[in-house]
């Protein structure tokens, strides 16, 4: 379940929302902890939404951290070049990852303090290649 501003939303009601009518997004970014995750429902966000007609989904597989999620995104959507390519969106997915990935390994060394939570939970799902 997604807690939303006007309310839950259950995998169960978003199925049914994509069944009565279908969306055509290029994007959907679920952005909250495990997203990605498909233990509670075979289904799970991502594909429901797939099959519901949006082309990619990014997610995260498992908790994020609030410090590093917001430059993460930043980074993302600015380096994203076409929200409806399925190849432009896993090219700025990954050069997020590595951005923080580097930022990150250096503070390291000052910190002592690496996680892989502040740039590799996320990921792109797609039924399309392109």
């Amino acid at each position: 379940m997604l807690a939303l501003a006007d309310g839950n939303l259950s995998i169960n009601r978003l199925r049914k929302a994509t069944e009565r009518k279908p969306s055509d997004l290029g994007l959907f970014v679920l952005s909250a902890c495990g997203t990605a995750r498909q233990d509670l429902d075979v289904e799970g966000f991502s594909l429901t939404l797939l099959r519901g007609g949006v082309r990619s989904v990014v997610s995260s597989l498992w908790e994020t951290l609030d410090v590093s999620a917001p430059t993460f995104f930043r980074i993302f959507y600015e380096t994203c070049q076409a929200f409806e390519s399925p190849r432009s969106i896993a090219i700025a997915l990954r050069e997020a990852q590595i951005s923080l990935n580097e930022y990150y390994r250096d503070q390291a060394i000052n910190t002592g303090m690496s996680q892989a939570a502040h740039w590799a939970p996320y990921v792109v799902i797609t039924g399309r290649i392109g």
